[in-house]
């Protein structure tokens, strides 16, 4: 084991055993470190300062960040990165790589921030009470992977100069769970492959400008919930809304409830699940909104004899 206060990394440091840097500065000398540094499973890194060079890398396949981390080169997070605390990129961006995970701890240590550009194409799982925040001013965000939200709230803070969170790949917003967003733009993208925002929980994204030309799916496949939405709601002309039907009780079958106004465009799909067949004259409440909804779906796929209609408050199914 070999514990520090203060290490300045200007040769090489090998061997097994655990590394644990405890409050102190964590520094990746430029003129003296001419490989990639690895982190793995059992460093651990608490307080103080982790500082990768911009002509540096340090690549994480496991470990734990109980610090702030000034990246100013590449930090790319392999199978599991774990975060306590504030991550902070000073310039350049936050690469979770293909087949990694970040995961935000449970636990002491006060809000868990990435305070970075994010680049995600793996897995970020939000499973804590306390969430996870990822505020980085005049950032351009994307998200190839997956954000899972299944504890507290993912809390996407923008300001500066024109900034942006893109997703082109699932963001899943579990039961009781929330994704907030501020300030910015958030683009729910059709290419280069349509972005997915699912699940039973809340979206709200208060004065941040939605630009919706992806997927919308309440509760995801072959289940059913609700997914609530804040504020005024559109789908693009490339949206899709996927809802589907396992009963007549509200519990059953798929709701987006939006506490705005709503414009409608792209394709509505609504399917049976679970062996469900509607009888004749069974209704379903499928969207509530405020007022009559502008605009009209391009495609409609429903199931055989049902028919939908946008009517004042409520877009309904009958069949």
């Amino acid at each position: 084991m070999l514990s520090a206060r203060h290490l300045l990394a200007i040769g090489t440091t090998s061997g097994a055993g655990t590394l644990n840097v405890s409050g102190a500065v964590f520094d990746f000398n430029t003129a003296a470190v001419t490989t990639p540094i690895t982190f793995d499973a059992a460093t651990n890194v608490v307080g103080g300062t982790v500082t990768i060079p911009a002509t540096e890398q340090l690549t994480m396949i496991g470990g734990t960040l109980s610090a702030a981390v000034v990246n100013q080169g590449l930090l790319l997070a392999h199978r599991t990165a774990v975060l306590r605390g504030t991550l902070t990129t000073a310039a350049g961006t936050l690469v979770n790589a293909l087949g990694a995970v970040i995961t935000p701890l449970t636990g002491a240590g006060g809000p868990r921030t990435l305070a970075a550009q994010l680049d995600n194409q793996s897995t970020i799982t939000i499973g804590n009470p306390v969430g996870m925040t990822l505020a980085k001013a005049s950032a351009v965000h994307t998200n190839r992977g997956t954000i899972a939200v299944t504890g507290g709230t993912f809390t996407l803070t923008q300001t500066g100069t024109t900034p942006t969170f893109t997703n082109t790949g699932t963001v899943n917003v579990a039961s009781s769970r929330t994704w907030s967003a501020t300030g910015g733009v958030v683009t729910n993208a059709s290419t280069p492959t349509p972005g997915s925002i699912i699940g039973a929980g809340t979206v709200s994204f208060g004065s941040t400008t939605f630009v919706n030309d992806g997927v919308v799916a309440p509760a995801g496949a072959l289940a059913a919930g609700i997914l609530n939405y804040t504020g005024p709601f559109a789908l693009g002309a490339a949206a899709t809304l996927n809802l589907e039907l396992g009963g007549t009780a509200v519990s059953a079958y798929d709701k987006l409830a939006i506490s705005g106004t709503a414009a409608l465009g792209g394709t509505l799909n609504v399917t049976l699940f679970g062996g469900f067949t509607p009888i004749v004259g069974a209704t379903f409440s499928i969207m509530t909104y405020s007022g009559t909804p502008t605009g009209a779906f391009t495609t409609t796929n429903l199931p055989p004899g049902c028919s939908a209609s946008p009517l004042s408050g409520q877009l309904l199914i009958t069949c």
